[in-house]
């Protein structure tokens, strides 16, 4: 309860945070359509000084991924191009990293680069400096990045950084518990994730295979159900749709897209919401065997997961295991009109098309970070500030442009590089990079997260609680009226238009 009620204090402080941002640091049109006014500080070009840049990163780095970025830094202060760029770089790992960097801003103590969690943009538009000048004095070709990760460090004409690594989020499968499987089924039984993965009711099918069960206790999780809150973005994705309406030119851009009457938009949530309980309620899973140290221990087939993953994985074993990534599957399922129902939906063909939205889709929600550069209070925004400015854009071109540092931070920190032309580099046939090796292919199906203020409360808060509610007995229909008030509420005062 203890962390529960800390959760919540610290979700109220994001809100408040981000309404305040919202409110004071751009014009707005009334309809979250504002331009971010750009800094006018001219940044000189670098000096010749020797610099010791310090780069913060967020809760993902405090494990061994944290231990993979600080070897990166320790081998580019050992590196001739260190001496060339006048540059020597250390790694933190915050906790809580957009209100602690809130926080030492407003005291002159916050680091000079972060390598930021690139959803968070919208909401911390106040910490981060702008690069428009930079990117169009240097003349730096945005191109050359995967657009969607561009994308997403841009927020109402400001670009708040460069993509630094590409995360797609699927499923993960371990392979030992399907070869056992198909080692003891029918031939017409057996499980081929190239093909059986594709659809929702093909994930229903493998995840139930998978499951084993003495009486009604699950002893092994075919499929981590008990997650899946966190996959709801991914999943209304994949059945066509978005959670949040992003198309700037619409009246009601910013707001979720849980309709009232209910449109195409709106069945596509209630859909996969329907899809949410129809797994919940086949027992693929408990509270107990969700968890990364239970897929370890393979107590769990399939669950959901980055490139971070085999990471995350190491703090309960450090044997290399057999795992497989696959895409989020396509919907193939209707659950309302046609004759479908709640509990009996019925099939349809992903590639068809309904009120100008095709039914499913591959892919899902492309996670990652960029590197950015901490935009302290404005009394702090002195010459020896621009100075540090200048050093850290310098670091920036090299460490993203330059193709054997981006590899070497990639390689080392074993990630998908955001660049377009490197992801056939020879790291990626290697062993080390298995898994990504098996995301790379399907990165063209994947799109950025929701890019408005508001996305991260409105999913820990409202969207992840009221799905649980669902789980404990609450309607689809409930649950999507609910999420659909309070989370336009949520994200009319995190974007300043209440």
């Amino acid at each position: 309860m203890k962390n529960k009620a800390l959760s919540l204090l610290l979700a109220a402080l994001m809100l408040a945070v981000i309404a305040v941002t919202a409110t004071a640091c751009f014009p707005d049109d009334g309809n979250g359509n504002g331009e971010i006014p750009l800094p006018t500080d001219e940044i000189p070009q670098p000096n010749d000084q020797m610099y010791e840049l310090t780069i913060w990163g967020g809760d993902e780095y405090m494990g061994e991924s944290g231990v993979l970025v600080r070897q990166f830094c320790s081998d580019f202060n050992n590196s001739p191009l260190s001496q060339e760029l006048k540059v020597k770089i250390s790694f933190t790992a915050m906790a809580g990293l957009p209100t602690a960097l809130q926080g030492a801003l407003l005291a002159n103590r916050g680091p000079d680069l972060v390598i930021w969690d690139r959803f968070a943009t919208p909401s911390n538009t106040d910490v981060l400096y702008p690069l428009n000048a930079l990117i169009e004095r240097d003349e730096i070709d945005l191109g050359v990045f995967n657009q969607e990760a561009t994308k997403e460090l841009a927020y109402r004409g400001a670009q708040f950084g460069l993509p630094l690594d590409l995360d797609p989020w699927g499923i993960v499968v371990n392979m030992d518990i399907v070869n056992a499987y198909n080692n003891s089924a029918a031939e017409a039984d057996r499980i081929d994730i190239d093909t059986d993965l594709q659809t929702w009711s093909g994930l229903r099918e493998v995840g139930n295979k998978l499951t084993v069960r003495n009486g009604t206790t699950v002893t092994r999780a075919g499929l981590n159900t008990t997650s899946m809150d966190g996959q709801f973005f991914s999943f209304v994705f994949s059945a066509g749709g978005e959670v949040i309406n992003t198309d700037e030119e619409h009246p009601d851009y910013g707001d979720t897209r849980l309709t009232t009457p209910i449109d195409e938009y709106g069945y596509r949530i209630m859909d996969t919401l329907s899809y949410f309980k129809n797994l919940y309620g086949l027992n693929l899973s408990n509270a107990g065997l969700g968890g990364e140290q239970q897929f370890a221990e393979g107590k769990l087939a399939m669950t959901f997961g980055s490139m971070y993953f085999p990471q995350r994985l190491k703090e309960y074993t450090q044997t290399e295991m057999n795992i497989r990534f696959v895409p989020y599957p396509q919907r193939d399922l209707r659950y309302y009109g046609g004759g479908a129902t709640e509990t009996n939906p019925v099939s349809i063909d992903p590639t068809e098309q309904n009120a100008g939205l095709q039914n499913g889709l591959y892919g899902g929600m492309l996670g990652g970070y960029g590197l950015a550069i901490a935009y302290p209070d404005e009394p702090f925004r002195n010459e020896a500030w621009r100075m540090r400015v200048a050093k850290s854009w310098h670091l920036i071109k090299a460490w993203l442009l330059n193709d054997d540092l981006n590899m070497q931070y990639c390689t080392t920190t074993r990630q998908i590089t955001s660049r377009l032309s490197l992801t056939d580099h020879e790291y990626y046939s290697t062993a080390d990079a298995k898994l990504l090796s098996q995301a790379i292919p399907y990165l063209e199906y994947f799109r950025m997260r929701p890019n408005v203020a508001g996305y991260e409360p409105f999913e820990a808060n409202v969207v992840r609680s009221q799905i649980q509610r669902m789980y404990e007995g609450d309607t689809v229909a409930t649950v999507y009226q609910s999420i659909r008030s309070q989370g336009n509420s949520l994200l009319r005062q995190a974007q300043g238009r209440n």
